[in-house]
């Protein structure tokens, strides 16, 4: 590149005293200034005159120490380059302030890049004059949104090589990843959703018999007991009204089961036989027995509605005195599902007595001990447990002891 005298004083007095040189191709009128590996902190002052008699500009910046690229409002000259080689810098950002009509090549390898502004790649892909974009060797993170931001850009450019990442994997290759994973993520989340809605509506349906399960095994008791303000009012827990003639279910199996540990409840009953049908109903002595229990368990059998249910009297004054308790009825096997029966026990606990969760049920539908004096129950039962396997040892041993001891004899 041959200058005469005129043209290298021109250029000389154009080119920034930074740079190394200004060199023109006469031919095609390029002009390159190269200012690189000149201990660089900044890009230099450039004259708003280099463009004027040169048909492109390229401003080579190479291994220098800059960190940030201008605006060109704060440096107009740069506005006209055409070739930014910013190469082996340090520049660890791009700014879509630093972007000007007039780039069509720009190429920051081996710069300190970690991210890159949406707006930066959205102004990218808006410009027309771009034509090529080198960002190879930087400090790229493994992201996903880098991913697809590289992705993005490689859309613009014919040329656009996708950089690597830090652990050495190329970022194109990342958002095949990420976009696997995303899919997994919404397939993932579709089937929770899924799976949350159909236990939400199991549960809704199946809530009570959840509720019975989780108090059968004595779990969950905070979420699934509640304890009851007027227990310690009342004297009894349950009164129990039954025929004579079904007193074996009632004295053998439903007594006990609800006297025992850890429950312990404590109960009022009425023989049926007491009552003869014709003769006068000592209604008093029913209103008080329920009004001194927190539950009504009535028994019904054949016997129970040959001798009760038939008497209107009767009827009346039990079912305004069991407004005063909760009622817990259970239906023998034999019992007809009466209508008349059906819609007098209309929203109280019915059971059945071939239920096979029949106990289970009648124990959630009675009063609920505190949970704390439950978990006593528990480490009370516990330690009886201990106590009488290591007794259970200790005799055991003794045995043991003796037969040998009648051995040696």
């Amino acid at each position: 590149e041959r200058l005469d005298g005129n043209a290298t004083n021109y250029w000389s007095e154009l080119c920034p005293k930074e740079c190394r040189s200004c060199r023109i191709d006469q031919t095609r009128r390029n002009l390159t200034m190269d200012c690189s590996n000149s201990s660089l902190e900044e890009i230099p002052l450039i004259s708003r005159e280099i463009s004027l008699n040169s048909s492109s500009v390229t401003l080579d910046v190479r291994n220098n120490s800059i960190r940030l690229i201008p605006a060109v409002q704060d440096n107009p000259g740069f506005g006209l380059i055409n070739k930014l080689l910013l190469d082996g810098n340090e520049i660890d950002a791009l700014d879509v302030a630093s972007l000007h009509a007039n780039l069509s090549f720009v190429s920051m390898t081996y710069n300190k890049l970690h991210q890159l502004e949406d707006t930066f790649v959205d102004q990218v892909l808006k410009t027309n004059t771009l034509r090529q974009l080198v960002l190879l060797n930087n400090s790229w993170p493994c992201d996903c949104h880098l991913a697809k931001q590289m992705v993005r850009l490689g859309t613009k450019f014919k040329q656009f090589r996708v950089p690597t990442c830090t652990s050495g994997q190329r970022l194109i290759d990342l958002n095949r990843s990420c976009i696997t994973k995303v899919m997994f993520l919404m397939v993932l989340g579709s089937v929770l959703f899924t799976l949350t809605i159909t236990f939400s509506a199991l549960y809704i349906r199946h809530r009570h018999s959840i509720k019975v399960r989780l108090f059968s095994l004595q779990i969950c008791l905070g979420f699934v007991s509640h304890e009851e303000p007027d227990a310690a009012l009342l004297p009894f827990d349950a009164f129990i009204s039954y025929s004579h003639r079904n007193d074996q279910f009632i004295v053998n199996e439903l007594i006990p089961t609800l006297e025992k540990a850890p429950h312990s409840y404590k109960l009022c009953s009425i023989l049926t036989q007491n009552f003869i049908p014709g003769d006068p109903i000592p209604t008093e002595q029913f209103e008080q027995a329920i009004r001194s229990s927190r539950r009504t368990i009535i028994y019904i059998t054949k016997q129970y509605l040959q001798s009760q249910w038939t008497l209107t009297s009767f009827r009346t004054t039990f079912e305004s005195a069991l407004t005063r308790s909760r009622l817990i009825v259970i239906l023998a096997e034999d019992v007809e599902k009466f209508d008349e029966l059906r819609t007098s026990l209309r929203s109280k606990t019915l059971l059945e007595r071939d239920d096979p969760f029949l106990w289970q049920k009648l124990l959630y539908a009675m009063p609920h001990r505190s949970a704390a004096l439950m978990r006593k129950h528990r480490r009370e039962q516990s330690e009886r447990t201990r106590k009488q396997t290591e007794l259970l040892r200790e005799k055991n041993r003794a045995r043991e002891a003796k037969r040998l001891a009648d051995v040696v004899l």
